[in-house]
């Protein structure tokens, strides 16, 4: 199980801030159009390519599983893999952010393989893609504060702390001595 990290609220912020708003804008740039039969023909708002990424998945009209619906629906599952790694990071679970950040990066890149010519110039589909990678270098770059070395209080020893110390010391040089 991961342990919780302990890092300034300030880091921690910015390490989700970053990803969450790289996701958001993603919604609102172009993407390809890639449900139609000529998905040449234009582009959309990542918004909409978000609900055609859901159409593939629960649409009654859609009965058979072809090549271009697989892989739309693959990558549409990248928008809970991305999220997941930004909350991890909120919480401080940097493994889990790892891999949810590399889940979404591998599920973004299932349309590549048929569709690269036409997302190419798609600024919405890279700031998604993006958004994971981001999240990503966050968890790789947010680590824990270093602790400090000195004693955490100034304070004297007590006369109780003097004499163990002491002793400790006049132990260990009967030690060397012998």
């Amino acid at each position: 199980m991961s342990k919780l990290v302990d890092v300034r609220y300030s880091r921690r912020l910015i390490a989700v801030v970053v990803p969450t708003g790289i996701f958001g804008l993603a919604f609102l740039l172009p993407v390809a159009k890639l449900m139609n039969a000529k998905p040449w023909l234009g582009s959309v708002s990542g918004y909409e390519a978000f609900q055609m990424g859901y159409r593939a998945w629960f649409s009654p009209e859609m009965e058979d599983w072809n090549l271009t619906r697989a892989l739309i629906a693959g990558a549409w599952l990248a928008n809970f893999a991305i999220p997941a790694a930004v909350l991890s990071l909120a919480f401080g679970v940097r493994r889990i952010a790892i891999i949810a950040g590399v889940t979404g990066v591998l599920l973004t890149l299932c349309p590549l393989p048929d569709f690269w010519e036409l997302i190419l110039h798609q600024p919405g589909y890279w700031c998604w893609t993006g958004s994971a990678v981001a999240a990503i270098l966050a968890s790789l770059l947010l680590h824990k504060s270093p602790q400090s070395s000195a004693a955490e209080d100034y304070l004297p020893l007590s006369k109780a702390e003097q004499l163990a110390r002491r002793s400790i010391v006049h132990h260990s040089e009967s030690r060397h001595s012998s």
